[in-house]
């Protein structure tokens, strides 16, 4: 009975702990983007990940030029993303303005 319980408590606590790593927010190293020979537009991302200490890639593809647009340059000003949804960013500090002498 023990070990069932122990064996519940450690798949609950794996699947809090992947739930909480994939709700977390990265932060682009490097972004840019292509167009495929069937129009459709996909923007690559390169980002870090600090608990794990390890750089992936990932890419969006969009049939739709203005949102492609739109999330392109929403991370190269410095949006955070949320990978597999490209319908969420956000801007911990204000995005990136260039200050007139």
């Amino acid at each position: 009975m023990a070990a069932k319980v122990s064996k519940i408590i450690g798949l609950l606590g794996l699947s809090w702990g992947l739930a909480a790593s994939r709700a977390e927010a990265f932060t682009a190293s490097k972004v840019w983007y292509e167009v495929l020979p069937t129009q459709v537009i996909r923007v690559h991302v390169s980002y870090t990940i600090p608990d794990l200490k390890e750089f992936r890639e990932s890419y969006a593809e969009f049939h739709n030029k203005k949102a492609a647009d739109a999330f392109y340059w929403d991370l190269l000003r410095g949006a955070d993303f949320y990978p597999g949804d490209t319908s969420q960013r956000r801007f911990i500090q204000q995005p990136l303005k260039p200050d007139p002498w």
